[in-house]
């Protein structure tokens, strides 16, 4: 998987939980850990399984980032990556959608 394409799994996940705690008004730091952003969340907000995707991701932000010569991502680790991309971004129209009432 490209550089880029790691580094923009991770950015599209973290403006995603971005724009929940902002809807939720809660302080947003600069950061690119997608984990820290998560953890900002009210209890019961993110499941278990958000958690561990954030920290599959936030390895694609620091990695990528500042390169590392042994780290190539695998076929497993892309697809594990995207899979996880997807789970915030359903998580976050779930939430939305509850913000909303639908």
């Amino acid at each position: 998987m490209p550089t880029g394409a790691k580094t923009s799994l991770l950015l599209c996940s973290k403006q995603t939980v971005r724009q929940v705690l902002e809807a939720l008004e809660l302080s947003i730091p600069r950061t690119h850990d997608l984990t820290a952003l998560v953890d900002l969340l009210p209890e019961g907000c993110a499941s278990e399984a958000l958690v561990d995707d954030a920290i599959r991701l936030s390895d694609y932000g620091v990695k990528p980032r500042y390169p590392v010569p042994s780290f190539v991502a695998t076929a497993d680790q892309a697809n594990a990556a995207i899979a996880a991309a997807e789970r915030v971004l359903d998580w976050a129209d779930a939430q939305w959608r509850v913000g909303r009432g639908d």
